[in-house]
């Protein structure tokens, strides 16, 4: 609960989902937000599944370039293998 993995300068202007390939025991909500403990653009849910598989949400729309975090709340552990603006 808490962990969180930050990637540097996007540019937002457009993309409507974002989606995560994941895996693990979690069962929570990956938040994603634009600073750390920021406000939320995205909220995925995440339950636990020991192999790869992708999962996506609404994305807020956000103008410009920034920085990406993803924020794990829940229990359990998640694997994060990587993600897609669309």
């Amino acid at each position: 609960d808490g962990a969180y993995a930050g990637f540097r300068s996007f540019d937002l202007h457009g993309p409507a989902r974002i989606g995560v390939v994941v895996r693990g025991s979690g069962e929570g909500t990956l938040v994603v937000s634009a600073e750390p403990e920021g406000q939320a653009l995205a909220e995925i849910p995440v339950q636990p599944c020991g192999f790869w598989h992708a999962l996506s949400a609404a994305m807020e729309p956000v103008e410009g370039v920034h920085d990406l975090f993803f924020t794990f709340h829940g229990t359990g552990a998640v694997d994060f293998f990587s993600f897609t603006l669309t």
